[in-house]
């Protein structure tokens, strides 16, 4: 296949397929389509799981109604519900006392039904060396009603006289479900959907939760499962990871500058590079998710670097005479260079990845966009707001020093000996 010739991403192609299928196949109950990026296959990406109370019926009502709205979306498609209607099923209710009587055990009667109805295949007929095993069970005519399994023979027990199952046991047909869903030992109903290729999962989020505002859930617990729980989570770490980040950058320098007051004017690079990220992640129309964060904390290792460059420049300029003002521009010019060297790097190999060129680059385009437009921004502002940031501190510290010498000393405090 012709990779040039591929025009539709995957979430599009999954929508096109959907549509096809219901315009196409009418007899079709229920039509769903996954995507599959690489090896990775997604699951769906909407989860709400409806729970709580005995009454099934009930969550199947609310589910219902959630279904029902989430199909209005236009931001969600092959939008069902876990709870399938009920089967018939041939019931089989043992008396345990009247069998007991007859000298029969719950455990006998049970082996003897299953016996009739999925067969006895321990015996083997041996030809020629060769064994095949032989099943031995009840015809379909012996099988066919709740009146045929009744009569089926137990055995003698107590007494001379055949005994039926329908002595010792109520057979009638009832209907059951095909599944049930339980989580924390509670019933639950599960309403799944897939993302349409113009949607995003969190702005999805927010409409689904105003939605739930709307409906009645009859005192049932909606909780949003699957992808949602899992970026919560992702989300929570990754956002402990961030903050971890910027206050280890912070230890750091301030550790190795020997000073608490110097590594502010390099800290302000953060904000510049998260506004970066942002604006880009938003005028290209991706995502607020895992791999974007990702992108951020690699983003700060980097803007990071560009402002110690010009700030480690300019106390070495200054340590060598040259008053702040001289030596803040001088620095500016010369680590002009190094500074966009280390930008353009990560800027032109990160480009590749934010384009999707390459199997599967859907999925990391969010950090490689969001390294891009931190980088950019922050590249931009840095070389004029470090400047600045780094003369403000400094005037803030000559300020401290010399309100500091002003102060009287302890020893002027303490009464004079007589």
């Amino acid at each position: 296949m012709d990779k040039s010739k591929r025009t539709r991403s995957d979430k599009e192609f999954a929508e096109f397929l959907s549509f096809w299928a219901r315009k196409n196949v009418p007899e079709a109950v229920a039509i769903e389509t996954q995507e599959q990026s690489g090896i990775v296959r997604m699951g769906t990406a909407v989860t709400l799981e409806v729970q709580g109370g005995k009454d099934r019926s009930m969550l199947v009502r609310v589910a219902k109604r959630i279904a029902e709205k989430l199909s209005q979306m236009p931001e969600v498609r092959d939008v069902k519900i876990s709870w399938r209607p009920a089967r018939p099923e041939l019931q089989v209710a043992v008396d345990r006392e009247k069998a007991a009587d007859m000298g029969f055990s719950i455990a006998e009667i049970g082996s003897i039904v299953r016996t009739a109805f999925n067969g006895y295949d321990e015996l083997k007929f041996k030809e020629n060396g060769e064994e095949y095993p032989i099943r031995i069970w009840l015809e379909k005519g012996d099988r066919h009603s709740p009146d045929d399994v009744a009569n089926l023979f137990i055995g003698p027990g107590m007494r001379e006289t055949p005994i039926t199952l329908g002595e010792l046991a109520e057979v009638k047909l009832a209907q059951a479900p095909v599944t049930l869903e339980r989580k924390d030992r509670e019933n639950i109903v599960r309403v799944t959907a897939n993302l349409a290729p113009w949607g995003s999962l969190g702005n999805v989020q927010q409409k689904i939760m105003q939605v739930l505002k709307e409906i009645d859930t009859e005192g049932a617990q909606v909780v949003l499962g699957g992808m949602f729980e899992a970026m919560q989570e992702n989300m929570a770490e990754l956002g402990g990871a961030l903050r971890l980040a910027i206050v280890l950058l912070y230890m750091l320098m301030a550790a190795l500058y020997n000073s608490m007051a110097l590594p502010l004017s390099i800290m302000l690079t953060v904000p510049q590079a998260l506004v970066g990220s942002f604006l880009l992640l938003m005028l290209t129309g991706k995502e607020w998710n895992i791999v974007s964060v990702i992108g951020i904390i690699m983003v700060l290792g980097i803007v990071v670097n560009a402002a110690i460059i010009l700030v480690d420049y300019t106390e070495m300029l200054r340590e060598r005479g040259l008053d702040r003002m001289t030596a803040v521009v001088q620095a500016g010019k010369i680590r002009l260079r190094p500074v966009l060297m280390t930008v353009l790097v990560a800027i032109l190999s990160s480009l590749p990845t934010a384009l999707e060129w390459g199997r599967g680059a859907e999925l990391r385009s969010p950090m490689a966009i969001a390294v891009i437009g931190g980088l950019t921004v922050s590249t931009v502002l840095t070389l004029l707001v470090v400047p600045v940031a780094y003369t403000v501190v400094d005037d803030a510290v000559q300020i401290v020093k010399r309100w500091l010498g002003m102060a009287p000393s302890l020893s002027t405090l303490q009464p004079q000996a007589k």
